[in-house]
């Protein structure tokens, strides 16, 4: 009797952010301690998840308002970014915005 189990198609994010007291290339990574009743529980993992039905929803309104702005802006590509950031909204409360939305006036975030 087989274990193994068919991978479900997933995506994680990966957070870093330079440390500003030193002079180094040191970063902070932001790594999230998954829970006990979770499958891989306490293990500390980037955020991310198993791509949902919504995200390929998302891929069609995105499609008919948006040009696409790369060549790489493949249907599995954008599905795979949608859900990165769709899971680290849900686990982090991160959002993560295109600066160049909001007109001339750019606040850096």
């Amino acid at each position: 009797m087989s274990l193994a189990k068919t991978p479900r198609k997933s995506s994680a994010l990966v957070i870093f952010n330079p440390k500003e007291e030193t002079t180094n290339m040191d970063y902070e990574v932001l790594l999230l301690k998954r829970k006990a009743n979770m499958s891989f529980p306490n293990v500390l993992a980037f955020p991310g998840g198993v791509l949902e039905k919504k995200d390929a929803d998302l891929l069609k309104f995105i499609k008919e308002t948006q040009k696409p702005t790369s060549p790489f802006e493949e249907k599995r590509f954008l599905i795979s970014r949608i859900t990165a950031l769709r899971e680290t909204f849900e686990e982090t409360g991160l959002f993560f915005i295109n600066p160049r939305d909001f007109g001339s006036n750019k606040t850096k975030i």
